[in-house]
């Protein structure tokens, strides 16, 4: 009872959550009763919908739709191919000329008043009409109120959900100051997320949640070729799984709902990261990374992302920070910790192959440093799960398993160059005038792989904005970036060698080396984008804040680096929340 007690505080403020979550159900807009309609079948589904159907094919999904109180609400649609019309009770409204109407990736935006005029107070039955080109054809819908009181309503969420976060790192011992910076970052993350639709900055999105579907619905993990992604290692599926079961059950937008998971993955990824830092970096170094860190845009972008990369960084920063603090000579609990998010990482995704040589590497470097090699039941409990883990990875391998499982399915207007002048060469000129960089057009530096390593690091593949304000935020960031990467070569020369930095050079080199590896192996531009360049950021980050403040260094110096430092995180934000 007085352990309970001791964590009234975050009880109430998880109590206060549910009932802000389920009064927001009562009040929200939403939908129910879908349904999938061919030719000669009617099927329940729930949304988003992706399925089989014959090209060029005229499909219907009806549906029940609920205004609640917040009766304003602003539509996303994001149809697959194209969307017709709409059928509002028995009156008709044309989408056929509306821009998007037929952008499976981007869709559309619209407001209830303006396609369910006098229904949009009324609770009613829409039909949408659609046609599809080719490929699996369906729709995705998302509702957001245009209510200022929904917005009051949000911002009381916002609070409990930012104090319960604040509570939970102050109970594991994060100091004050460092605990507020991350609430504040995890809440830019979720006002990110809350605007942005799980369609957009992203690709094979549709491949993962049908995934999640699969294992939701069917209970069992689906073959290879069941689904785009179906390849992939099944944690994160299986685990996003009870999500979705739950989302649906409560007649929440499902796919928000895994967009909502992502935002606490990037929440534990940034505390795991700091406490990182915290291991050997102190006073203005550790605040300088963990700053740059926190605000880091590409940690925005990952946020609200549906697949398995945030799973992977959140047990790659784990495993990484557990073998850490085991080599700094504190708790062997630490590297059984590290085993144990080692194993998640790996099967969430095959780039785990690097933080299991990374938690070799930790554990190398922590029991040949300390005074006695007498082991300790955690570290024989943690060398036996990785020989199991060592023993899955011969069997993945012995079962021809591939690294991307649909290489040969990849678009031709990927492919690159591999050349050796290709992979040593950095164009600096096109990094600096070049805003965004895409894996379509060699615009933006994708041939070159340091170019659109360092590019995707900011932006992913995306181009984000092309408003003037979106712009100058953007070449700030590049400019920023360029400098700070100065700072971190200077930080990694002048720097003395510890078993933290050994650790951190170790990874940066293998995640390094492994983005070569696929680039020359598959070389397509999706072969060596940001959702590898993510950890190495851990390894970068304190090298540059090691360059800020390096000994002897001149006021101009310093200064210098703490505004490009500041500069930067400032434009990350606010390009991020311009969006």
């Amino acid at each position: 009872m007085q352990k309970i007690k001791s964590w009234r505080v975050e009880i109430i403020c998880v109590l206060l959550l549910l009932l802000c979550i389920f009064f927001g159900t009562k009040i929200s807009p939403s939908i129910s009763d879908v349904k999938l309609i061919q030719k000669d079948s009617e099927s329940a589904e729930s949304l988003p919908i992706s399925e089989e159907v014959g090209d060029n094919q005229n499909f219907q999904v009806s549906m029940h739709y609920s205004p609640g109180i917040f009766s304003k609400a602003i539509w996303k649609i994001t149809p697959d191919d194209c969307l017709n019309k709409i059928k509002v009770g028995t009156q008709i409204f044309y989408t056929d000329t509306i821009p998007g109407h037929c952008n499976y990736v981007n869709g559309f935006s619209i407001s209830s008043a303006d396609f369910l005029r006098e229904k949009q107070e009324e609770e009613t039955d829409l039909t949408f009409f659609l046609k599809n080109n080719g490929g699996p054809g369906g729709i995705s819908i998302a509702l957001q109120s245009a209510s200022v009181f929904f917005f009051g309503y949000l911002t009381i969420t916002f609070f409990i959900f930012g104090v319960l976060l604040f509570c939970l790192l102050h109970r594991f011992k994060i100091p004050t100051p460092f605990a507020f910076a991350i609430v504040i970052a995890t809440l830019l993350h979720g006002i990110y997320a809350l605007n942005t639709p799980h369609t957009v900055r992203a690709h094979d999105v549709e491949g993962h949640v049908n995934y999640i579907k699969y294992v939701a619905e069917e209970l069992k993990i689906p073959a290879d070729n069941d689904c785009w992604t179906c390849y992939q290692p099944p944690v994160y599926y299986t685990a996003m799984a009870p999500i979705w079961t739950i989302a649906n059950f409560s007649h929440i937008d499902s796919t928000k709902a895994i967009q909502w998971a992502s935002v606490i993955l990037s929440f534990l990824l940034m505390t795991f990261g700091f406490v990182c830092f915290r291991s050997f970096l102190t006073g203005k170094i550790l605040w300088a990374a963990t700053l740059l860190w926190l605000f880091c845009p590409i940690g925005f972008l990952i946020a609200p992302r549906i697949g398995n990369d945030q799973f992977f960084f959140a047990a790659h920063a784990l495993t990484l920070m557990g073998v850490m603090l085991y080599a700094n000579n504190k708790s062997s609990k630490f590297l059984l910790l590290a085993a144990i998010s080692c194993w998640i990482s790996f099967w969430s995704k095959s780039t785990g192959s690097v933080t299991v040589a990374i938690w070799c590497i930790g554990f190398v470097v922590g029991y040949v440093t300390r005074d006695s090699w007498k082991m300790k039941k955690s570290e024989y409990a943690a060398i036996i799960i990785m020989l199991f883990l060592f023993a899955g990875m011969i069997l993945r391998l012995f079962f021809g398993k591939e690294i991307v499982g649909n290489a040969e399915s990849l678009h031709s207007g990927l492919a690159i160059s591999a050349a050796p002048i290709n992979l040593l060469v950095f164009d600096v000129l096109d990094f600096l005038k070049t805003t965004y960089t895409s894996a379509w057009n060699d615009e933006g530096g994708r041939q070159f792989f340091i170019n659109y390593m360092a590019k995707t690091s900011l932006f992913g593949e995306f181009t984000l904005t092309r408003t003037p304000f979106g712009i100058w935020c953007a070449t700030l960031l590049n400019l920023s970036a360029f400098v700070l990467a100065i700072y971190a070569f200077v930080g990694f020369w002048k720097h003395k060698f510890s078993k933290a930095t050994l650790i951190l050079t170790a990874q940066g080199i293998l995640f390094f080396a492994a983005m070569a590896f696929l680039r020359i192996k598959i070389p397509y531009a999706c072969s060596s984008d940001f959702r590898y360049v993510m950890p190495m950021l851990l390894s970068f980050i304190p090298f540059v804040s090691m360059g800020i403040f390096k000994e002897n260094s001149s006021t101009k110096w310093k200064n210098l680096g703490v505004a490009m430092t500041i500069i930067f995180c400032a434009s990350s934000v606010l390009l991020m929340l311009s969006l």
